[in-house]
């Protein structure tokens, strides 16, 4: 659900490169026509998405089609400033550094004829062209194709930046792991999901065995849409199993679509935290209203925040234990999925093969950990709280606000500690919780 604005408010580019958001009249009549009872309210975007994608070809595609150039516009502008917001303090760019890349469709422009032909090919058209909305949103689809744009992967991979491809995430994600995903998190049919579990054991016997063959031969390089010689190969093994009547590019969307649910279920969900905090309160003279909304927008940047540090902090961990000889990520999950699940040292290194309880204790080095996750959490929180507090500057002081943030970070962290005095307990502390959805 989303304003009924953005099907008619174009976000573009002026002369000078500034980011502007102009109204398409022809545009707000058409919605005006065709959905009257969402002009000034949330509006479904799948239902009104079919509708505008079934006037294409009839006497009204013109007009639908500014209405889904003008939602594209908006959720174009909306990952760029998603990926500014996450990588732009890395990597030096900020979200007008990377609009020109993809914020491109000439056919809107201000005093043009939209019926006029060129021979441009924008981003918007690929997503108008390739867009289906009966296996997905027009937003998902969009941010899809602007995070694999090949200039502006080029210009984030100049800044240091490296976003996973759809064929990375297939590379490094187990067929057996898949299908439990399906079932469990997306509650898949046992029969769907292990067909999904076929087409990724498929795809990996190709795809990641030719890969592996390349990297021996020469210097790694980022992994690229299977070829139609991969393609064939993959459909061939997949016959062997009993799985046909597939072609190619539906092969391929299936291949995307299974990367995207991956993806998705990396993302950390809404989890509210409890309000019993007392350490960031305005005074108390101040408005209700404010103080209640800043609490709210405190809340959501601090479970964001975690998260975040959380999967860094994990990453890192994951990268030097697969340098270690032989390699300790594998278990080092394993044991740290179980701890969460309340066993303890000794349970938990019988059932990774370890020796010792004290193997577990340092292999999994758990102080160590929560300290990694507290430090990038306090340095990456406190920026974000702060930019927030600029709209309450009357409600709290800048000092009292740094001072609160230490004091809840620590306050969780403590709980977090008291959770692993008990050597047989469930891990109840939200900083296990999030740290056991991110397992």
């Amino acid at each position: 659900m989303g304003s009924a604005l953005r099907y008619w408010c174009w976000v573009r580019l002026d002369g000078g490169g500034q980011r502007r958001v102009e109204e398409i009249p022809t545009a707000k009549a058409f919605f005006q026509q065709q959905f009257s009872r969402w002009m000034n309210d949330d509006v479904p975007d799948a239902a009104i998405q079919r509708k505008l994608v079934d006037f294409i070809g009839s006497e009204s595609q013109l007009q639908a089609e500014l209405c889904l150039r003008c939602f594209i516009s908006h959720q174009i502008d909306q990952t760029c400033l998603e990926l500014a917001r996450r990588f732009g303090e890395k990597g030096g760019f900020n979200q007008i550094d990377l609009l020109p890349f993809v914020l491109d469709d000439v056919k809107l422009l201000q005093g043009s004829n939209p019926q006029t032909e060129t021979k441009y090919e924008s981003l918007a058209d690929k997503i108008i062209q390739k867009f289906n909305p009966e296996k997905g949103q027009l937003s998902t689809w969009t941010a899809r194709l602007v995070k694999s744009h090949p200039e502006l992967r080029k210009f984030l991979e100049d800044c240091g930046i490296y976003l996973e491809t759809d064929w990375s995430i297939l590379n490094n994600f187990y067929p057996q792991q898949l299908e439990r995903l399906l079932t469990e998190f997306y509650n898949y049919s046992s029969t769907l999901a292990l067909k999904a579990r076929e087409i990724l054991d498929s795809y990996q016997a190709v795809y990641l065995s030719d890969r592996l063959q390349q990297n021996r031969s020469r210097s790694r390089s980022r992994c690229q849409p299977p070829t139609p010689e991969q393609l064939k190969r993959i459909l061939a093994d997949l016959e062997e199993k009993g799985i046909t009547n597939y072609t190619r590019n539906y092969l391929l969307e299936q291949l995307e679509s299974l990367a995207e649910l991956i993806r998705k279920s990396r993302q950390p969900k809404q989890e509210p935290i409890p309000d019993d905090n007392n350490y960031i309160l305005p005074p108390p003279d101040e408005s209700e209203t404010e103080i209640q909304e800043f609490l709210q927008r405190y809340r959501q940047l601090l479970m964001t925040q975690l998260d975040q540090a959380i999967v860094q902090v994990l990453q890192d961990r994951l990268s030097y234990f697969q340098r270690r000889r032989p390699p300790k990520d594998k278990i080092f999950i394993q044991g740290l999925r179980l701890y969460c699940q309340g066993e303890n040292m000794g349970e938990i290194a019988q059932k990774i093969g370890l020796n010792k309880q004290y193997e577990i204790t340092r292999l999994l080095q758990l102080k160590r950990l929560r300290k990694d996750i507290q430090q990038r959490l306090l340095s990456t929180l406190k920026d974000q709280v702060v930019q927030l507090a600029g709209y309450y500057t009357d409600l709290i002081s800048l000092e009292r606000l740094e001072q609160a943030i230490a004091a809840e970070i620590d306050r969780m962290m403590e709980e977090a500690q008291r959770d692993t005095m008990n050597p047989n307990c469930s891990r109840d502390s939200l900083f296990y919780r999030r740290l056991s959805r991110h397992l």
